[in-house]
């Protein structure tokens, strides 16, 4: 017995023929197509299992004339490693893709969040500035300006000055008598 990652490429071409499904592409496609039909069969595909039994079409003869040679039984055997192999990684990669792609929504996720948390941010200080300007506006006096406030400065010396003159004046003409 095998699940459906274990099969080989030969036995999932068995499969999908028996549900008259495209037996041509590459391991993760013809692994893909049978998935998605078996689940359109409502079987639980992680769950079923294949019986490999099903799939020795060839008789203890044909094995022998194919391993005729030393050199052919190496080659075979080399050849189903590989297919083996290229299958493993080739079922890694797509439970490696599945889990970026959950990665990537949940970073995604966060970063939407933490963009609406920055926006809320803003707005706040925005309308705390806000409402502090309309404050500062309503609590200054109506006609203070710095402008006006130095020459009023200017003004009051002028005045101080020119009333102190008439008793320099004044003093100055006493001591001449």
């Amino acid at each position: 017995m095998a699940k459906i990652q274990d099969l080989k490429i030969e036995e999932l071409k068995q499969e999908l023929e028996k549900r008259n499904l495209a037996t041509s592409g590459r391991n993760v496609e013809l692994l893909s197509r049978l998935r998605e039909a078996m689940e359109k069969e409502g079987i639980d595909v992680d769950k079923y299992d294949f019986h490999r039994e099903d799939y020795a079409t060839s008789t203890k003869d044909e094995q022998k004339d194919e391993m005729s040679s030393p050199l052919e039984a190496e080659k075979m055997y080399m050849s189903s490693q590989l297919d083996e192999k290229i299958t493993q990684l080739e079922q890694n990669l797509f439970k490696d893709n599945a889990e970026l792609r959950e990665r990537q929504d949940k970073i995604e996720e966060r970063q939407d969040k933490i963009e609406e948390l920055i926006k809320e941010k803003v707005e706040a200080k925005v309308e705390e500035l806000e409402g502090r300007l309309r404050d500062m506006q309503l609590n200054r006096p109506p006609s203070s300006t710095s402008a006006n406030k130095n020459n009023d400065d200017y003004s009051k010396r002028q005045d101080s000055k020119i009333s102190h003159q008439p008793t320099v004046v004044k003093r100055q003409q006493d001591q001449r008598c």
